[in-house]
């Protein structure tokens, strides 16, 4: 059984005034049905009316479209609880005609007419409301009284009706029509009609088997309507309620909603067409894809739709990396050497090296300022936007460190202006890693074992550099082993160094000298765990390398 509320903002009085069939009009008091609450999941309530038909026979003259109500049995109801109302007519039809006539009587609240499960007004073509029916006739066989005679006859006629109906101002009657304009539905009589009403206030919690207005929207609401549907639906059947009904009712807050728990509901998004799916996959599987926006206007579709799909399709956008250009021959060479540089660093073996690598730092990394900004869509800051450079050559300096498990060297600053060549790589280097940081971090046993890693810089591999890490007895990467171009098998480049930049661009930084000391804080505080992860994901990085078969893996993971 469908619930109903008012319609359409009937206003709720006291004395209500209306006119029955054109007769003389007539003052009602509405019954109040007080609310009561004594028990949880109960009938709290009942209450009995009955009313007679008054005069006690009632002539309908010719066909009709259109109900009209008996007069003397109209009844008002008021209260501020959903009440379940059983409502039963009893009379007699009477029909001094030998010809075929046809009668329906109808039970009519707010001046709408019951149909089993909806309100449909009471219009001559309600018939419209009803799936596949094309007259009124075919739509007025159920859910209330059929009489059909084709001799004079008098008979009992009634009909029973069960309806829940919501807090509101309320009008019971029962109305009657001929049918069948093309058999001259004969003038038939309603006689000794007699309404009686059980009105029954139960907990809004207990299980009737009937739903409230509220049940119905809530089951609306997990059938994935959406509220603007839901209202369009309720209208059809009579019943006007506001998108802000609907919605007060789902989150819990209506007059009917006693559960504390909220229920949550969940629509189902438009599933997007097969042909719309695939424009988008092959618009986005290439190297370069256009934008998402450009991508729903060429499918006439919400960018958010296109989202959707894309996420759906198991896609995800990724930033590119930037990589140095490989030809067939430096992949072939990281192919081969990754496997043998893997071989020395796994099973915790990368604990004996120690690599090393310079960088450039400049002032104008070091300003603190964001690449994004926000600005106001009325009234646009647009000054904000701007990113200024300064086209002269920055100031800056060279760095060089290295780490391992046992520690991190000193920092090594390059003076400005100063040209790397062997000589200075070894002089400046070189030797002071040797004489000092060598012995503070590994001891007798761990210096045997100990491998120093550099990339291939001139000044690296220069035959005077390779003398030089001969006579110094310390096992060292050999050119014709480190791969070329790597700087993803690099833990400085893939790691330290862009943490410490990420690290000063956060400050503003006005001079060298100060940059110098910040370098220097920042180098210090680093933590030896942080190192140790870095690390340690060196191996596995070697061993995608020559997996990819020497191509580049910097962006199939991060660390």
């Amino acid at each position: 059984m469908q619930p109903t509320v008012q319609i359409c903002s009937l206003a709720i009085l006291f004395a209500f005034i209306f006119q029955v069939n054109g007769n003389s009009t007539i003052l009602l008091k509405p019954i109040q049905i007080t609310e009561r609450r004594n028990y949880k999941n109960s009938i709290n309530f009942q209450s009995y009316h009955i009313k007679q038909q008054q005069p006690r026979g009632y002539m309908i003259h010719g066909h009709s479209e259109e109900f009209v109500k008996l007069p003397g049995l109209t009844m008002t109801f008021q209260h501020t609880m959903p009440v379940l109302y059983k409502i039963r007519f009893e009379g007699t039809c009477f029909s001094t005609h030998s010809s075929q006539i046809w009668l329906y009587l109808r039970l009519m609240i707010n001046d709408y007419l019951f149909y089993v499960d909806k309100f449909v007004p009471n219009a001559a073509d309600r018939y419209r409301y009803f799936r596949g029916d094309t007259g009124n006739d075919g739509i007025d066989y159920v859910g209330g009284l059929y009489f059909y005679s084709t001799s004079p006859t008098v008979t009992t006629c009634g009909f029973s009706n069960i309806v829940s109906l919501n807090p509101g101002f309320h009008i019971i009657d029962i109305g009657a029509r001929s049918g069948y304009l093309m058999y001259g539905a004969f003038p038939v009589q309603v006689i000794g009609g007699i309404l009686s009403v059980e009105a029954i206030q139960f907990d809004t919690d207990a299980n009737i088997g009937i739903p409230t207005l509220n049940g119905r929207i809530l089951v609306l609401l997990q059938l994935k309507y959406s509220q603007p549907q839901i209202v369009k639906i309720l209208k059809k059947d009579g019943i006007c309620v506001s998108q802000q009904t609907v919605s007060n009712i789902k989150r819990n807050i209506g007059l009917q909603r006693n559960s504390v728990e909220k229920i949550k509901f969940s629509r189902q998004r438009p599933v997007a067409t097969p042909s719309t799916v695939l424009k988008v996959i092959q618009a986005i599987d290439v190297n370069d894809p256009p934008t998402q926006r450009s991508i729903a206007k060429a499918c006439h579709a919400s960018q958010s739709t296109i989202s959707r799909i894309i996420k759906q399709a198991n896609f995800i956008l990724r930033k590119k990396q930037k990589v140095h250009k490989l030809t067939s021959s430096n992949a072939e060479k990281r192919r081969r050497r990754a496997l043998r540089l893997y071989r020395q660093l796994a099973n915790n073996r990368y604990k004996n090296f120690i690599t090393t690598d310079e960088s450039w730092f400049y002032l104008d990394g070091t300003e603190g300022k964001r690449k994004v900004c926000y600005i106001k869509k009325s009234d646009p800051d647009y000054d904000r936007m701007i990113l200024q450079q300064d086209s002269s050559r920055p100031q800056g300096f060279m760095l060089w460190v290295d780490i391992s498990s046992y520690g991190k060297t000193s920092l090594r600053f390059v003076k400005p202006g100063v040209k790397i060549n062997s000589d200075y790589y070894i002089n400046n280097i070189l030797k002071p890693f040797l004489s000092r940081d060598v012995p503070r971090l590994f001891s007798n046993k761990k210096k045997n074992k100990l491998i120093f890693h550099h990339d291939s810089a001139p000044s690296h591999i220069s035959k005077k550099t390779i003398a030089f890490l001969n006579a110094s007895k310390i096992n060292y990467v050999k050119p014709e082993e480190w791969m070329p171009k790597s700087p993803d098998a690099a833990p400085m480049d893939y790691s330290i160094w862009g943490y410490l930049k990420q690290q000063l661009n956060k400050q503003k930084i006005e001079s060298l000298n100060v940059l110098k000391k910040k370098l220097l804080h920042e180098w210090t505080k680093m933590d030896q765990a942080y190192i140790d992860r870095v690390l340690a994901h060196w191996p596995k990085r070697v061993f995608l390398i020559h997996k990819a078969h020497g191509f580049h893996v910097e962006h199939r993971l991060k660390l």
